[in-house]
């Protein structure tokens, strides 16, 4: 398949795809540091609000909303260096 990246997801057995958009967005993800890129997950991709997030990493939420801008500034400029 051209342009596209073949997965496994090994928990349920199934095979897939990955477009190109979103292995780019993998691979910015894993250039930010760990802490960054564990708020973004459990932001974006668990969907907890600022209020749970803070909670579970004992944080002010004003500071964990600053990270989260700060990680998705780094995310956008991965994805637009790369994007072209």
């Amino acid at each position: 398949m051209r342009g596209y990246e073949r997965a496994s997801d090994r928990q349920s057995g199934r095979c897939g795809v990955i477009k190109p958009e979103r292995r780019a967005l993998y691979a910015a993800l894993f250039k930010l540091p760990e802490r960054d890129r564990t708020l973004v997950c459990y932001k974006y991709l668990m969907d907890l609000n600022y209020h749970e997030i803070a909670v579970k990493f004992q944080m002010n939420e004003s500071t964990l909303a600053s990270v989260l801008l700060r990680a998705r500034s780094k995310l956008r400029e991965e994805l637009d260096r790369h994007g072209d």
